[in-house]
C-alpha cells in the first residue's frame, strides 16, 4: 500500500528518494510528486511532438512524391493526347466523309429503286388492265406510297377483276375502290371508277 504524505521540510529531514514507514509504506515526499508529475507530462507532450516529426519527415514527404508522381503522368497523358490530335482529327473527319458518301449512295440507290418501281407499275398495269377498260388519270404519290387512279369500262365486271389483279401483287399493300357511275364513251355506255392503292414502302436510308 502506499499512501502519500506531503511532509512539511520544517519538521521532517529532507531524504533523498520516497520514505518508507515503520509499518512499511511508502511515503511520497512533494520533490518526489513534483518529479513524477513532471514525468507523466514529458510523456504526454512527446508523443505529438514524435507525432509531428514523423508526418513532417516521413509521410507528407511521400505524400508529396505520390502527388507529383500522378502530376507527371498526367502531363505526359496530356502531351500524348496533343500528338494524338492530328490523327485523332483526320480519323474523325475520314469517318464523316465515309457517312456523307454512304449516305448519298443510299439515296441513288433510292432513286434507282423508285425508277425500278415506276417501271414495274408501268408494266403492271398494262399488262392487268382489262382490253376493254382504260385509265382517265393516274396519280403516284412516292412519298405517300399511294397510287389514285381513275378510268372506265366498257363492262362493269372488269372493274373487280382489275382490283383483283392489284390485290395479288406484292407491290401493292392494299386497294379501295371508290364510287362507280355510269358514263358515256363515244356514244357508248361506260362504267366509270376510282380506285385508292396503297403500296409496300421501300426502305429509306438510314440517316
Amino acid at each position: 500500500m502506499v499512501r502519500i504524505n506531503l511532509v512539511n521540510k520544517s519538521t521532517v529531514q529532507v531524504q533523498q528518494g520516497p520514505i518508507i514507514s515503520d509499518m512499511g509504506e511508502v511515503i511520497l515526499t512533494r520533490d518526489e510528486l513534483i518529479k513524477q508529475a513532471g514525468l507523466r507530462i514529458f510523456v504526454m507532450l512527446i508523443f505529438p511532438v514524435a507525432l509531428y516529426l514523423y508526418e513532417d519527415h516521413f509521410l507528407i514527404p511521400d505524400m508529396n512524391n505520390a502527388i507529383n508522381a500522378k502530376t507527371r503522368e498526367l502531363a505526359e497523358l496530356r502531351a500524348y493526347n496533343q500528338k494524338r490530335e492530328p490523327s485523332v482529327s483526320e480519323i474523325k473527319k475520314y469517318g464523316d466523309e465515309k457517312i456523307k458518301i454512304e449516305r448519298k449512295i443510299e439515296i441513288l440507290n433510292k432513286i434507282a429503286r423508285e425508277r425500278g418501281r415506276e417501271l414495274a407499275l408501268h408494266k403492271f398495269f398494262q399488262k392487268a388492265i382489262p382490253d376493254k377498260t382504260w385509265l382517265t388519270e393516274f396519280n403516284y404519290d412516292q412519298g405517300r406510297d399511294r397510287i389514285t387512279l381513275k378510268g372506265s369500262a366498257f363492262f362493269a365486271s372488269d372493274i373487280p377483276k382489275l382490283r383483283q389483279e392489284i390485290q395479288s401483287d406484292v407491290m401493292f399493300k392494299a386497294v379501295e375502290v371508290g364510287a362507280q357511275k355510269e358514263g358515256k364513251f363515244q356514244g357508248q355506255s361506260t362504267e366509270d371508277f376510282e380506285m385508292v392503292i396503297n403500296l409496300e414502302k421501300i426502305n429509306e436510308p438510314s440517316p
